[in-house]
């Protein structure tokens, strides 16, 4: 088993696989709010050593305060170690924990953030904390205020599943439940704590998705809304020469300048504008090209418009652009002039996709038979919806929602699970085992294709709409009450 070592979460495979399902279904792919309020990362045992060693609150000292309701050491423990979980996990999984430089052997009170050097990574952390608590609180007793009715039986199996995690990690460590949680959340965090604090962030995820879900917006707002901001929504098709200068080189500049008009004035067809690319290479750049098969460098495709500079995008976006257009632009960030030629330009409409998933940890014993017996059952069943369901409930028993991912786009599953559900052709039934090597998605994920969703440009214009109007009632809410650290 695992060992509580520093640095290393101390979940094993199937309590991670079990939090995997409860964060998926959590997050459920919609509106972006920043409130992590019930992303309960069940903990990194090297948490201990970095509170022992920074700053702590004690047992019946008040914390924090928001409004008339007072936080104690424990609680803010607790919420201090789930943004320092949450923060490693996300991190080590795309690659950058060892780039930030964070040592977790040592004290982080003892360590300068890579964010702002005037603080701490402790620091840190604990403006973290206090957000948390802040944005918990207020929609906690805002929902107090409102009447608003949980869905216990939903706060319920998310407790059990935590409580699952947490009896195997001690388990496996040879710790009781409560000795755990200890060290996990830091002195004073007990299982019955754990529980009051995790109930009240879960009560204030429901209240804020119950506020999202209650926010309309209509088609001319979404028409509105890109017209102020297309660069995200439009892919570009062009070609691209550059002549580079020297910043602050009045001489040098000129003489770019020169070449990139001259390159202009001569590009009259796309052709023409080719040969001239291919001319303007060294010859030992060319060869190398030549060997790359690549003899039509200067072409770019499918260029998200907000990845160009602002000038090139408001000039290939304008209603006058039409084919075979070219300009020079000065782009003074790179130091140099840019010859374009305008091909064309599109909104990014590709339909997401909504998609079931049933998820088998590389690390669960006999994993790859696991996910073949899954398939067997899959192909000797109706392969109905429902049957999918029934195979999410018996394999990952604590998804909430049958392993649903609603309205999915590009490039955001795992490279292979992304090929596979935008595939031409994919259907709506359609099921694969996929095995992915990804980190921190390592295994075998049987996706079931339940159908298309919004085009992506809509949705995600939608998205950034409701978001707007939610914070802008999470701010209302919010004067409410005035939060202070003690």
């Amino acid at each position: 088993g695992h060992t509580a070592e520093k640095g290393k979460t101390i979940m094993d495979n199937k309590a991670n696989s079990s939090e995997k399902a409860v964060k998926k279904e959590k997050m459920h792919i919609s509106v972006l709010i920043t409130i992590i309020v019930a992303v309960i990362v069940v903990a990194a045992a090297f948490g201990y050593a970095v509170w022992r060693n920074s700053d702590a609150v004690f047992e019946n000292s008040v914390a924090v305060t928001v409004g008339d309701t007072e936080i104690y050491g424990p609680e803010f423990s607790y919420y201090y170690y789930n943004a320092v979980n949450y923060f490693l996990e996300t991190y080590s999984a795309s690659g950058l924990l060892d780039y930030l430089g964070i040592d977790t052997s040592v004290s982080l009170a003892t360590q300068e953030c890579s964010f702002d050097s005037e603080i701490t990574w402790a620091e840190y952390f604990a403006e973290s904390a206090i957000s948390n608590i802040e944005q918990t609180y207020v929609l906690y007793l805002e929902s107090q205020k409102a009447g608003f009715e949980v869905n216990q039986e939903e706060i319920d199996e998310t407790i059990s599943s935590y409580r699952t995690a947490f009896e195997e990690n001690a388990s496996e460590n040879n710790m009781s439940v409560d000795d755990y949680i200890s060290l996990a959340y830091g002195d004073g965090v007990t299982w019955d704590r754990f529980v009051t604090y995790a109930e009240k962030a879960l009560a204030a995820s429901q209240y804020q998705e119950s506020i999202t879900d209650g926010i309309s917006v209509n088609d001319d707002e979404i028409t509105t809304y890109l017209n102020d901001n297309p660069y995200a929504y439009y892919e570009l098709n062009y070609r691209s020469v550059s002549y580079s200068y020297t910043a602050d080189d009045e001489e040098s500049k000129t003489e770019a300048k020169s070449n990139a008009d001259k390159f202009a004035a001569n590009a009259t067809s796309e052709q023409a504008y080719i040969d001239l690319a291919w001319a303007n290479l060294a010859e030992e750049t060319q060869t190398q090209y030549e060997e790359d098969g690549n003899t039509d460098y200067s072409l770019r495709t499918g260029i998200s418009a907000s990845s160009v500079p602002e000038a090139a995008a408001d000039w290939m976006l304008s209603s006058e652009r039409t084919e075979g257009d070219v300009t020079v632009i000065d782009n003074s960030d790179a130091n140099n002039y840019t010859i374009y030629y305008f091909v064309s330009s599109a909104l990014k409409d590709y339909k997401a996709v909504n998609l079931r998933e049933i998820y088998i940890a590389d690390t669960e014993d006999n994993a790859e038979s696991i996910a073949a017996e899954i398939m067997e059952k899959w192909e000797s069943s109706s392969k109905t919806e429902d049957d999918f369901i029934a195979l999410v409930s018996e394999y990952n028993p604590d998804s909430l929602t049958g392993g649903l991912y609603e309205n999915v786009t590009a490039d955001y599953m795992p490279e292979a699970i992304d090929s596979w559900i935008f595939e031409d052709g994919r259907a709506p039934g359609d099921v694969s085992s996929i095995h992915d090597d990804t980190e921190g998605s390592e295994g075998y994920h049987i996706v079931y294709y339940v159908s298309q969703g919004e085009e992506y440009w809509k949705y995600a214009i939608r998205n950034s709409l409701i978001s707007q109007k939610y914070n802008e009632q999470y701010t209302s809410m919010a004067g409410n009450y005035e939060t202070t650290q003690n």
